[in-house]
């Protein structure tokens, strides 16, 4: 898989740093030391009927790279961790 590193800095040092990323992106490559949520978009359902749940699923998109548990979003919510 060397090529693959050898290309991106090609592009890299052909282009710039920006292009070479959205490559690494669309290609599913890592082009720096990043957990794999760097290549997900968070996109929810947001028609399942429950306000407590649509506020959390809020919370969990504008905040997704931030490591949450169910303990902490139960806190948020003033809710048991159960439901």
């Amino acid at each position: 898989m060397s090529w693959i590193a050898l290309v991106l800095e090609l592009v890299s040092q052909l282009s710039n740093s920006i292009v070479m990323r959205k490559l690494g992106k669309y290609l599913v490559v890592d082009t720096a030391s990043r957990e794999q949520r760097y290549y997900k978009t968070f996109t929810p359902r947001l028609d399942l009927g429950d306000e407590a749940v649509l506020k959390v699923q809020h919370l969990l998109q504008s905040q997704f790279e931030k490591a949450l548990t169910v303990r902490d979003i139960a806190k948020i919510e003033s809710v048991s961790a159960y439901y």
